[in-house]
C-alpha cells in the first residue's frame, strides 16, 4: 500500500458549530457569508422555537439541530457560487422582528432536514425505477440497466476506485495480462433518484445550490437525466456498501482534474475497499461519449454526506430502522 491510511479517515463526530466556520476546500470567508454563519450559530444557541401561529408550526428538531445543519451546509456547499445561494438564503430570512427571523430560518432548515437529508439517506442505496417514468411503464426499459452496462464500459469493466476487474467480464475470458484481481461491481447513483423525482420537492435543494452561472446545469440530472453516466459510479459490492451506507465519500483534489482523495468515517472502512493508491484518477474508455462522473454531483454527495453525520439528531424516531443516528449519536 503506498498511501497512509490515517490521511484518509475523517471521524466527522458531532459538534456544535466552531466560532468561526472552515468553508469547504478553503473557499474564502466574505462578509455576507460571516452574517450568514452567524445567524446560523444564534439560531443554535436559541432555547425555544417562537410559539406557532396559524401559518406556522414548531419544527419537530430543536433549534439547536436547525441552526446546525444551516451552517454545516453552509460550510460544506460545493464552490464559492454554491456557498453564496446557501448564505443568500439564510441572510434572506432575516425580518425586522427577531421571531419571525427565527421562523423562516426554521423553516429553511426544516426543508433541508425533512426534504434533503431525510430522502437522501433513505434513498442512497434504491436504483430501482420510479413508476412514473414513462420509458419504463410503456416499453418496459429499465434505463438503469442501461446505464449501468455503459458505465462499466466506461470504467473498462472495473471498479472505478479500487481498479479491480469485473467478475463477470473476468469469467468470460476477456484477457488481462498478469491482473488476476477481479471483484463483483454494482453501479450506483451519486444522487439518489428520488432527490430527482417531480413529485418530490428536494430537487429544489440541488437547484438552489447548483443553480448560479458556471455551474451544473439543472437539468443535468432531473428525470431521465438521473441515469446520465455522470451520476453514476461502477463500484465493487464492498465499495457500493459504504458509498450507499454514507460511510465513504470523494473530495476533490485541488489542482488535479478527475482525481479524488477516498475519505471514510473510519480506519476499517478505509481497509475493506483494499485501495491500490489514495488518491484515485478517474479515466473513460471514451470520454466524448462516456463522460466521467460529475465533480459537482460528488461534492454535494460529500456535503450531505457529511452534514448528516455532523448532525445525526435530523433523523427522528420514526427513522430508528436507519442504524445510522444510533451510530453517530453513540
Amino acid at each position: 500500500m503506498a498511501f497512509n491510511l490515517d490521511d484518509f479517515i475523517v471521524p466527522l463526530i458531532p459538534t456544535s458549530l466552531p466560532r468561526v466556520p472552515a468553508l469547504f476546500n478553503g473557499i474564502t470567508v466574505t462578509e455576507p457569508r460571516q452574517h450568514a454563519y452567524a445567524r446560523a450559530r444564534a439560531l443554535e444557541a436559541l432555547g425555544a422555537w417562537p410559539n406557532a401561529t396559524d401559518d406556522w408550526c414548531q419544527p419537530t428538531f430543536a433549534p439547536e439541530v436547525g441552526g446546525r445543519v444551516l451552517g454545516r451546509f453552509l460550510c460544506e456547499a460545493p464552490g464559492e457560487e454554491c456557498v453564496d445561494i446557501v448564505a443568500q438564503e439564510i441572510n434572506c430570512c432575516v425580518r425586522v422582528v427577531d421571531a419571525e427571523t427565527q421562523r423562516c430560518l426554521a423553516s429553511l432548515a426544516s426543508f433541508y432536514v425533512d426534504i434533503v437529508l431525510k430522502t437522501f439517506i433513505q434513498y442512497s442505496d434504491d436504483t430501482r425505477q420510479r413508476e412514473d417514468d414513462d420509458d419504463f411503464v410503456e416499453k418496459k426499459v429499465d434505463p438503469f440497466d442501461i446505464a449501468e452496462k455503459a458505465a462499466l464500459i466506461r470504467e473498462d469493466n472495473r471498479c472505478i476506485l479500487t481498479r479491480y476487474l469485473d467478475y463477470d467480464h473476468r469469467k468470460r475470458g476477456a484477457d488481462r495480462g498478469s491482473d488476476h484481481r477481479w471483484t463483483y461491481t454494482q453501479a450506483c447513483y451519486i444522487i439518489p433518484h428520488m432527490m430527482t423525482s417531480g413529485h418530490l420537492t428536494a430537487w429544489s435543494m440541488v437547484r438552489a445550490i447548483l443553480q448560479p452561472s458556471g455551474g451544473l446545469d439543472t437539468k443535468q440530472v432531473t428525470g431521465q437525466r438521473v441515469n446520465d453516466l455522470e451520476n453514476i459510479l461502477t463500484l465493487d459490492v464492498t465499495a457500493y456498501g459504504h458509498f450507499t451506507y454514507l460511510d465513504l465519500w470523494l473530495t476533490p483534489v485541488k489542482g488535479r482534474s478527475d482525481t479524488y482523495g477516498v475519505e471514510g468515517t473510519s480506519i476499517d472502512v478505509l481497509e475493506d475497499l483494499l485501495l491500490r493508491k489514495n488518491p484515485v484518477t478517474f479515466t473513460s474508455t471514451d470520454p466524448q461519449e462516456r463522460p466521467l462522473p460529475d465533480p459537482l454531483l460528488l461534492s454535494l454527495h460529500r456535503a450531505c454526506v457529511h452534514v448528516l453525520h455532523l448532525n445525526p439528531l435530523v433523523l427522528s424516531d420514526d427513522d430508528a430502522e436507519c442504524d445510522f443516528m444510533d451510530e453517530d449519536s453513540g
